[in-house]
């Protein structure tokens, strides 16, 4: 608004300069009247915004209070945070009110010796005083402290109503101009009407801020809380009555909103601003005492711990840090580049095979080789005989061998000194040796086949620890970060349901018409909406969707059910609002 007096206090130079007669050109009379409506117009705006963001402290109060009445814990916190004040106030009075009583038994008693047997009386008596007027109370402490939120809780709640009050009221009465009131072919009527506009929106401006002024004091007034706040409500409404309001000239217009802007509009800001902060929360001396007390004996202790034992801490974050890096590197990477290894079959190092691929080879030429020297030195067999020979041992037969075997037996001793038996058993050694290879080379082809599952199933458990680590990481972060979703959904949908509840109170209004308090509630609402939209995402118009709906709500000229569908729809369309999201 300062920029709109100086460009007040510029055209006043401007005109006082000029002679009457360029002023009453046609040309001079439209530009006047633009510039009225410019200035009424930005004035008007700077007032609904003044007393819309005035809301805003006045409602996260309300919440503060309101948060120790629900938690016990949070209400215990406060009489701590509070209680050097209450004892520095109590001392105080009992010091003040014992000096007055030793003051007034001194200025009436002459002697000397009668002073001291009252002075005297006045001590013993003081245990019985503060046994009768502290500790006898009819009221306990606690109750004392939830009347005292209580009290603070409403008074703000008041306020608050009041202010949305005269929010609605100017919203609803103010400024009704079109665009094609500023057109270059405007015509007289329509010139006359933008001036009787500007003066009931000036006289109106003027009426509310006059009358907020007396009725704030009623309101928070502990001496005048027998005015009840209906008996203000009614005779706000009735400064809606707009009829018969003389319509102002230029000067008179620029003279009335000079002193809007320099005397009416601060004042008002400086007394709502001054009786509201009688009931703000405790100051953030008192809040943050016992927590800097805390932090100031835990940091001391800590450094002392610290300093006592950085030999032991270094050891364990040198060991703690091997440990990740460990765990990583041989449990994450190395598993995972083993996977890659074994999808690309380049993983010769790693394999899970038992045998050698030349070994069971080797081994069954050289059972061949034995089973065929014995077959040509005992038997004498051709080329075509040891050919069967060789395709039998191949296929696991060595018969032949074995009954050379049974025949040497029979004559055991005869059999190892000049006979076959130590040949025939060195050969059902290596058929022994070559059956177990064949069962391990199948034993490496099955384990080869699973190969990748087994190296998944070594992975697995280290990505599933990484990823739980991670995910709780991540969510303590946005939590203390303030932009978790959830948090966002939970105000939201707080705010909405007290616009739904407005609107369910307005239907049962006469004619269909929102009373002005209702209409102000909505608009502090929806203005409370705006600033927890705005940490919404962009992403597929989330913000500028959610803004439109906010807009249609507090839209007055839509009758209550259009406004009731409109949150019924955002309850639908937004899944952070569904009533399911906690």
């Amino acid at each position: 608004m300062e920029r709109v007096l100086l460009e007040i206090e510029k055209v006043e130079s401007l005109l006082s300069s000029v002679d009457s007669t360029f002023r009453e050109s046609e040309e001079v009379s439209r530009l006047e009247h633009l510039f009225l409506a410019k200035c009424t117009i930005a004035v008007y705006l700077s007032f609904l915004d003044i007393i819309l963001n005035a809301t805003l402290p006045l409602a996260t109060e309300v919440q503060y209070w309101q948060s120790l009445l629900d938690n016990r814990s949070w209400r215990l916190f406060y009489i701590l945070q509070t209680s050097p004040y209450r004892l520095f106030t109590l001392t105080r009075s009992v010091v003040v009110s014992t000096r007055e009583h030793i003051d007034s038994l001194i200025g009436t008693t002459t002697q000397e010796a009668d002073r001291k047997t009252h002075i005297l009386q006045l001590l013993q008596y003081f245990p019985t005083f503060l046994q009768r007027h502290l500790i006898s109370q009819p009221v306990s402490f606690p109750v004392a402290i939830q009347y005292e939120i209580t009290h603070h809780r409403k008074q703000l709640q008041r306020l608050r109503e009041y202010q949305a009050e005269c929010l609605g009221l100017l919203a609803e009465q103010g400024l009704d101009l079109d665009p094609e009131h500023f057109e270059d072919s405007i015509t007289e009527q329509a010139e006359k009407f933008v001036q009787e506009q500007i003066s009931k929106t000036v006289c109106l401006m003027e009426r509310v801020l006059e009358k907020a002024s007396k009725d704030t004091r009623h309101l928070t007034d502990p001496q005048q809380q027998k005015v009840p706040s209906r008996h203000a409500a009614r005779s706000l409404t009735v400064l809606g009555n707009l009829q018969g309001v003389s319509t102002l000239n230029l000067e008179d217009t620029l003279i009335h909103l000079k002193r809007l802007i320099k005397v009416e509009i601060p004042r008002y800001v400086h007394k709502t601003e001054s009786q509201a902060r009688h009931f703000h929360r405790p100051s953030w001396l008192t809040r943050i005492w016992i927590p800097a007390l805390i932090g100031y004996f835990g940091m001391k202790y800590g450094i002392q711990y610290v300093s006592e034992h950085r030999a032991d801490l270094d050891q364990m974050l040198e060991e703690a840090w091997d440990t990740a890096r460990r765990f990583v590197t041989d449990w994450v990477w190395e598993p995972s580049m083993r996977i890659m290894a074994i999808i690309r079959h380049t993983d010769d190092q790693g394999s899970l095979q038992m045998l050698g691929n030349e070994s069971l080879k080797s081994d069954i030429d050289s059972l061949e080789r034995m089973v065929l020297a014995f077959g040509k030195d005992h038997y004498q067999l051709g080329a075509g005989d040891l050919q069967v020979l060789s395709q039998a041992v191949h296929n696991g037969d060595i018969s032949m061998v074995m009954r050379a075997y049974e025949q040497e037996l029979k004559t055991p001793l005869k059999g190892a000194v000049a006979g076959n038996l130590v040949q025939t058993l060195l050969i059902q050694i290596q058929k022994t040796k070559v059956d177990v290879e064949v069962a391990m080379a199948a034993l490496d082809k099955l384990l080869k086949a699973n190969e990748l599952n087994f190296a998944f199933l070594a992975v697995g458990p280290s990505l599933l620890l990484l990823w739980a680590v991670s995910s709780q990481a991540k969510s303590v972060w946005q939590r203390m970060a303030g932009r978790n979703l959830g948090v966002i959904s939970i105000q939201m949908k707080n705010s909405l349901r007290r616009v739904e509840r407005l609107l369910n109170l307005a239907m049962r209004a006469k004619k269909g018409k929102v009373p002005y308090r209702t209409q102000g509630l909505i608009l502090c609402e929806v203005h409370l909406l705006r600033t927890f939209a705005a940490r919404l995402t962009r992403n597929e118009g989330l913000r500028d969707k959610v803004m439109e709906d906010l807009r249609e709500i507090e839209e007055s000229s839509l009758t209550v059910h259009q406004r009731l569908r409109t949150t019924k729809r955002m309850y639908r369309t937004y899944g952070f609002l569904g009533l399911h999201q906690y």
